[in-house]
C-alpha cells in the first residue's frame, strides 16, 4: 500500500513568479513529462521554502574563507563552497531534518532541483545526505520511474566524481536493485548514453551489491567501455571490478587475465590493486 504523503495547497502564482516547470524548461532540462508532471505548478511549496531558509541561514553562520578556499582549490575551482568540514555540515544537517519532517516525492524533487542551482557545492552535498537519510522513503515502486530521470537530471547537471559517484552507488544503485526485472535494462541503456557520467553511473551502481552482483553486466559494461580514453571512465572500470574482487578475487583475477589487453592500464591496475 503506498504510504499516505502530505500534501500542500497550491498557491496561484503571479504574473512576474516563474513558476517551478517553466524554470526547469527554460534552463534546458532533459527531464521528461512524467517528472514534469509530478512538479506542483507553484514556484516551490510552503514546506520546501521553509527547509531552505532554514538550511540558508545556518549554512551562512558556518562560513569559513579559508577552508572555503581549501576545498575550492582541491575541486580545480569548479564550484564556489561555504567551508563547511564534513562533521559540521552533518551536524547542520541532523538539526535540519529533526526540525523538518520529510517531504513528499513532487516536494522532494523541487528541493532536489533547486538546491542543486544554487552556486555553493554545499547545497547540492546536502541533496546527497537528504538521500542517504531518506532512502528507504524515496526508493518507492509508485515513484521509481520518476526518481530515476530526476536523478538522471541531477548527474548530468554540475556533474564532478564528488556528487554523481554517490547518486550511482547509493540512490541509483538502491532503485535498480528493488526491480531488477523492471530497471536493469535503463542501465543497459545508460551504459550507451552520450554523457559520460551517465555512462560512469552504469558502469559503478552495483558497487554496493556484493553477492548480488550481476557479474555478466558488471564485465558485459567494462568491455563495452574498455576502449575509452576517458579517465573517469578508465577508472570506475577498475574501482567496480576492485569492489567485486572483495567477494569474488578469484573471478575478477581471471576476468582481467583474459582481457588485459582490451581494458586500459589504469582500469587494471585499480581492479588487482589489493591482489
Amino acid at each position: 500500500m503506498m504510504p499516505k504523503v502530505k500534501t500542500v495547497k497550491k498557491s496561484t502564482p503571479t504574473r512576474k513568479t516563474k513558476t517551478l516547470k517553466s524554470e526547469i524548461l527554460s534552463n534546458g532540462s532533459q527531464l521528461n513529462s512524467l517528472v514534469l508532471s509530478a512538479l506542483p505548478t507553484q514556484k516551490s511549496s510552503m514546506s520546501v521554502q521553509k527547509l531552505i531558509k532554514a538550511l540558508k541561514a545556518k549554512y551562512s553562520v558556518a562560513n569559513n574563507k579559508t577552508y572555503a578556499a581549501y576545498i575550492k582549490q582541491y575541486m580545480r575551482n569548479q564550484y564556489e563552497f561555504i567551508g563547511m568540514r564534513y562533521p559540521e555540515r552533518r551536524a547542520i544537517n541532523k538539526e535540519i531534518f529533526e526540525a523538518h519532517p520529510v517531504l513528499n516525492h513532487p516536494d522532494i524533487y523541487q528541493l532536489f532541483y533547486l538546491l542543486w542551482q544554487e552556486e555553493e557545492r554545499d547545497y547540492q552535498c546536502f541533496v546527497l545526505d537528504y538521500c542517504d537519510k531518506y532512502i528507504k522513503h524515496i526508493n518507492h515502486p509508485d515513484w521509481n520511474d520518476q526518481n530515476l530521470q530526476v536523478l538522471k537530471h541531477l548527474i548530468t547537471h554540475k556533474s564532478w566524481w564528488d556528487t554523481v559517484d554517490i547518486l550511482a552507488s547509493k540512490v541509483v544503485g538502491t532503485i535498480i536493485l528493488s526491480d531488477r526485472e523492471k530497471y536493469s535494462q535503463l542501465m543497459d541503456e545508460w551504459i550507451s548514453d552520450d554523457n559520460m557520467w551517465i555512462r560512469r553511473t552504469a558502469i559503478l551502481h552495483q558497487l554496493n551489491y556484493k553477492h548480488k552482483t550481476d557479474t555478466d553486466r558488471l564485465f558485459r559494461y567494462s568491455l563495452q567501455c574498455a576502449h575509452e580514453k576517458e579517465f573517469f571512465i578508465q577508472k570506475s572500470i577498475g574501482w567496480a571490478l576492485r569492489n567485486h574482487f572483495r567477494t569474488d578475487p578469484d573471478l575478477i583475477k581471471t576476468f582481467v587475465s583474459k582481457n588485459q589487453s582490451k581494458l586500459a592500464t589504469l582500469s587494471v591496475r585499480e581492479a588487482l590493486k589489493h591482489a
